[in-house]
């Protein structure tokens, strides 16, 4: 389980274009990702981002919960992408308005919310969506 957690690890980073974690972040890390710890982590990852890592033994954040405002991390997935929905409206209301843009990024948070969205069979479809509003609409990073 740990070394699997090690992999999912170093693939999150590698995916997401960060540098992979090294010495204690890296474990720590893969001990929260493996499960091994169980509930222990689901009570320490939102108290150490709350407190910006400094509960961790590496001194960063998990970074399952890097990402998460303080509150968005504390009342759990749901608020999240219920807050990314309303974000990514807003920034589409704002754009038709002639008022601001609509990025890559809201549309992505608007993607979230759509049932299915992370199953691997779904994802060549969900990103040709994306980047057929991201076109249509002039999205930009």
């Amino acid at each position: 389980m740990l070394a699997l957690g090690l992999l999912i690890s170093n693939i999150q980073a590698d995916r997401h274009g960060n540098e992979r974690k090294q010495g204690a972040a890296l474990w720590e890390d893969a001990i929260d990702r493996s499960g091994l710890a169980g509930w222990l982590f689901e009570i320490h990852s939102p108290a150490n981002a709350l407190f910006g890592g400094a509960l961790s033994l590496s001194g960063e954040e998990i970074s399952r919960y890097r990402a998460k405002s303080t509150f968005e991390g504390l009342t759990g997935p749901s608020f999240g992408i219920a807050v990314g929905l309303a974000e990514g409206i807003s920034a589409a209301s704002k754009q038709a308005a002639g008022t601001g843009k609509l990025t890559s990024r809201d549309i992505d948070r608007m993607s979230r919310a759509v049932p299915g969205n992370n199953l691997w069979y779904l994802l060549p479809l969900i990103q040709q969506v994306e980047d057929r509003i991201e076109s249509e609409f002039g999205g930009g990073r």
